[in-house]
């Protein structure tokens, strides 16, 4: 079986507390930081979509990339992600980690990100497993995908 390689985008939801995805992926490259963040898709021309997202997303973050620190932003999005090694089938957890507040990426008319880190990732397969931690009614009626992909500089 082949594996997904970057950039990766799998929708998610905030409906429900429990709401969880797990996904794998390959590493393929040399060692590289990889971005996960969250992408909120807005309709086209939907100004009280826009105004309603815009006030969650909270505007700019003060981000650190070196420490991966940031001053948060916007409405609590408290959810749990997991970064697994797979290697001959065995899990071997690299990262796991609950976040409460998420700072605020990118934006446009079209889509709002907020970052929830990045992870320095060696070649290999990755098991990927995002919990919500709690609803956000906010967000319910919002398509939402865990984007990952490699920090290019």
């Amino acid at each position: 079986m082949r594996l997904p390689r970057e950039p990766i985008s799998v929708p998610f939801s905030f409906a429900e507390n429990g709401f969880s995805i797990t996904k794998d992926f390959a590493a393929v490259e040399r060692t590289y930081r990889y971005l996960f963040s969250l992408d909120l898709e807005l309709e086209n021309n939907n100004e009280e979509q826009f105004q309603r997202l815009a006030k969650l997303w909270g505007g700019p973050s003060s981000f650190n990339r070196e420490t991966s620190e940031f001053k948060p932003v916007g409405i609590p999005i408290p959810l749990r992600l997991t970064v697994s090694r797979v290697v001959n089938e065995r899990e071997e957890i690299v990262y796991d980690k609950e976040f409460s507040q998420l700072a605020s990426w990118a934006g446009s008319r079209t889509q709002l990100s907020k970052l929830i880190t990045y992870i320095k990732l060696p070649r290999g397969h990755y098991r990927v497993h995002l919990v919500a931690l709690d609803a956000v009614p906010e967000l319910a009626s919002t398509k939402v995908n865990l984007r990952i992909l490699i920090e290019r500089k």
